[in-house]
């Protein structure tokens, strides 16, 4: 059985006096950190197109609010051009919500790796983005997980599993 619970239910449940005096007794600061890099550190499905229900082969997938977002949002960078920056970001400033951040940055990030030549463009997103949402953390993870992906390729031996992996960044 899963719960489900809305983002306002999560908010409250977790501000409670009683989850978090519960909170503090179980865990010490250590623990807490270890947590929190934990949590920092869950990869995040690049497959979100997979994210919809699936009751029968012969019908058409049902595809959730997230993924249509998702797919929204994707489709803008794709478009993004220093004739249309304006509509485009306003477009997916509208679009981006808290919960699907995360996915947003890595893919504004990768972008920007792959299409240098409008990476003013997407440092400028992010930064309107970052004014929204405050973004330091989600980004400075993904910067780091960048650089050290750079470095561990720097120190794989040439073997067909680090070719592979190269290959999948």
């Amino acid at each position: 059985m899963v719960l489900r619970y809305s983002e306002e239910t999560t908010e409250e449940i977790f501000s409670s006096k009683e989850f978090l005096n519960c909170f503090e007794e179980n865990y010490s600061n250590k623990n807490k950190e270890q947590l929190i890099s934990f949590l920092n550190n869950i990869e995040t499905n690049k497959k979100y197109y997979k994210m919809g229900i699936h009751k029968n082969k012969r019908y058409k997938r049902v595809e959730n609010e997230d993924t249509i977002l998702i797919k929204n949002i994707n489709s803008l960078l794709n478009k993004l051009t220093y004739e249309n920056y304006n509509s485009i970001n306003n477009e997916i400033l509208n679009l981006v919500k808290s919960h699907i951040l995360t996915y947003i940055i890595e893919n504004i990030v990768q972008k920007s790796l792959l299409h240098h030549i409008y990476i003013e463009l997407y440092v400028k997103l992010i930064n309107m983005i970052n004014k929204k949402f405050n973004i330091n953390i989600l980004l400075n993870k993904e910067l780091e997980k960048i650089y050290s992906n750079l470095l561990n390729e720097q120190n794989n031996t040439e073997t067909y599993e680090g070719l592979c992996n190269k290959n999948i960044i």
